[in-house]
Formats: C-alpha cells, sequence, structure tokens
C-alpha cells in the first residue's frame, strides 16, 4: 500500500457510485422521448455506456473482492444487457 492509496477510493465505492449514476440515467432513457431534451437523453446514454465499459474492464477482478457477490454480480450484467458470465 503506498502512501496516497488511502486517498484513492475503494473499489466498492467506484462501483456504487456508477450504479447511482446510471440509474438516474436508466431513468431517463426509460421516459417518453418527447418529454426529455435531446441532449439529457445522450448523456443518459453517454453514462450508461460508461458504466458498461468500465464493467466490462473490471468485472472479473470485482467478482473476488469480499463486497461482491452472486446477486450483485448478475443484476449489473443484467441491468447492462450483457451475457451472463460465470461468477
Amino acid at each position: 500500500m503506498g502512501l496516497f492509496d488511502f486517498f484513492k477510493p475503494s473499489d466498492e465505492r467506484v462501483f456504487w457510485k456508477k450504479i447511482n449514476s446510471a440509474s438516474k440515467a436508466f431513468e431517463i432513457t426509460a421516459a417518453n422521448p418527447f418529454l426529455v431534451s435531446m441532449q439529457k437523453q445522450e448523456d443518459a446514454r453517454a453514462t450508461i455506456n460508461d458504466l458498461k465499459d468500465w464493467w466490462l474492464n473490471n468485472r472479473e477482478r470485482l467478482k473476488d473482492q469480499e463486497w461482491m457477490n452472486e446477486n450483485i454480480w448478475f443484476e449489473t450484467n443484467k441491468a447492462l444487457g450483457l451475457p451472463m458470465s460465470v461468477y
């Protein structure tokens, strides 16, 4: 552990922060497109794509962590429309 690792956010904190911001984005994409501006729709899709890319790059590493359980793993894959991989 380096001197500044204390200030680095944990994987769990990063995960939940991304999930929370994506949950708002999912609400926007599910809303009536005539009631939400095009810019908000584009921003929401970008947020979801950012989460999806981050998840694909980190999910194998995250599944070995204490806080990650099978339910969180599968529900995240399902919400992002990803094929179910082995936990």
